[in-house]
């Protein structure tokens, strides 16, 4: 009985540190994730207002493709930005409904708790459009960036 509750004694230890290290890590992703974002739209937002404030200084720079190129790729990083937040919002939005269904399903016995959490497991996506649109929001900056800089240099 002993070597039992020695088991278990390790297990909840263990299982406590999982925990611990499991909401450690989550709040790391999403306090960086908001800072992504944060950085996304700020860089692109900038880049098109130093862009527009260059276009408007002169006729003659009005008239040359790079900087109209460059806000096009700022422009495009802003949309990258805001359809990953709204994507984000639905994704959590739609998360949140069927958990609570699921919730009312299992307190009326329709299913047992490993079926609750299956079922949850079952509808977190992977992530790989949040960072589509992330990393093209970023490359959008890095293009229209390099583009206005070269269209600078070479004027």
């Amino acid at each position: 009985m002993e070597r039992k509750d020695e088991e278990y004694l390790q297990w909840k230890q263990q299982r406590s540190y999982i925990n611990t290290r499991w909401g450690q890590l989550y709040e790391l992703e999403k306090e960086w994730g908001k800072e992504a974002i944060k950085y996304l739209m700020l860089t692109n937002a900038g880049g098109a207002v130093a862009t527009l404030s260059f276009i408007g200084s002169s006729d003659e720079i009005r008239e040359s493709l790079p900087p109209k190129l460059a806000l096009l790729f700022f422009f495009i990083g802003l949309v990258s930005s805001g359809f990953m937040i709204a994507y984000a919002y639905e994704t959590m939005s739609r998360l949140f409904n069927a958990w609570q269904k699921d919730v009312e399903a299992h307190d009326r016995k329709e299913f047992d708790y490993n079926t609750l959490i299956s079922r949850d497991d079952e509808r977190v996506t992977n992530g790989v459009i949040d960072r589509i649109l992330g990393y093209t929001s970023l490359f959008s900056f890095i293009i229209g960036f390099m583009i206005g800089a070269i269209g600078l240099l070479c004027s």
